[in-house]
Formats: structure tokens, C-alpha cells, sequence
């Protein structure tokens, strides 16, 4: 609506009506985080991290900011990427999952990820073992076999939910 009017002005009117309104601000700041992390702009990191950990986001915003931390060079994101494990949201835990693919190689995001594939929710679970497929079999602890190779079994069932469509054989070609 308003198309023949500028954005500034659809910004006083909102001003005008809800004076006393703390969303505008709200998501204001939410976008600048996620413009920010876009962009690559990692002066602005710590404030992004502190979003994610403050758990006061939208999951959906949460989620969004996780999953552009994938290219962000700064190891500052690992040990919050590990904590929003424990997020209420199994959104935000899934891509949590999944973007510690990357930093496998240190022990605690390996035991967050082994928790992980025990999680209530399945995606939680087949994301952890996504992430987790990267490592040879045999460094995976024989305590968290059976839940990994559970996990991988639901993934793959996934990935054949509709046998004709050629997605889930491609995303099945590039888990193996």
C-alpha cells in the first residue's frame, strides 16, 4: 500500500500512530545485525554474538544470523554457535548444528554435536549427524554410535519421503 510514497514517510506515520512502540527499534536493530553479517561486516561480531546468546531474538532472526556466521573467519562465533545448542527453539538448534560442521576439530563441538543426535526433535538430530558426517566412522565414540547411525537412518529416510523427486537424491548424493 502507499507505493507513491517513500519509506521515510511510511516510518513517521507508524511514529505518529504507536508512539510509545518498542518493535520499530526492535526490528530496526535486528535488521542492521543481519545487514551487517550479509555484508561481512565482523567489526559489528561481538553484537551479533550477543544477539544469539541474549536468546531475546526472533528464532527466525536467530537462525538467520547463524547461518551467516558460516562465513565469518573469527573463532569468537564457535563456542556461541555451541551454547545455542540448548536453544528453546529447534530451529535455531539445527542451523546451530550445521554451521559447527566447520569447527570440528575441536573436542567440545564434538560432544555438543554427539548430544545433539539425541535431541527431541528430528531435525536437531539429522543436523548433528550431517555435520557429524564429516568425521571418519571410527572417531565417532561407540557411546554415540548408535545414535549417529539412528540419525543418518532418519536423514535418508527423509531424503526418499517422494522417491520420484530428484532433490532428495541429489541432497543423498552429497551426504555420502
Amino acid at each position: 500500500c502507499h507505493t507513491d510514497q517513500t519509506p521515510e514517510w511510511s516510518a513517521e506515520h507508524v511514529e505518529a500512530w504507536h508512539p510509545e512502540s518498542e518493535w520499530q527499534p526492535r526490528i530496526l536493530r535486528e535488521g542492521e545485525l543481519v545487514h551487517a553479517a550479509r555484508h561481512g561486516k565482523w567489526e559489528r561480531l561481538p553484537a551479533m554474538l550477543d544477539a544469539i546468546r541474549g536468546g531475546r531474538l526472533d528464532p527466525v532472526v536467530t537462525t538467520s544470523l547463524i547461518r551467516l556466521l558460516g562465513s565469518c573467519p573469527d573463532a569468537a562465533k564457535w563456542p556461541v554457535l555451541r551454547q545455542s545448542l540448548q536453544h528453546a527453539s529447534p530451529l535455531v538448534r539445527g542451523a546451530a548444528a550445521v554451521a559447527l560442521s566447520d569447527d570440528l576439530a575441536a573436542q567440545a563441538t564434538r560432544t555438543a554435536l554427539f548430544a545433539a543426535l539425541d535431541d527431541d526433535y528430528r531435525i536437531v538430530r539429522i543436523q548433528a549427524a550431517t555435520a557429524l558426517n564429516r568425521l571418519p566412522r571410527e572417531r565417532i565414540p561407540v557411546s554415540h554410535r548408535e545414535a549417529f547411525e539412528t540419525a543418518v537412518t532418519e536423514l535418508l529416510t527423509s531424503f526418499n519421503v517422494q522417491p520420484d523427486a530428484w532433490g532428495g537424491h541429489y541432497n543423498e548424493g552429497n551426504f555420502h
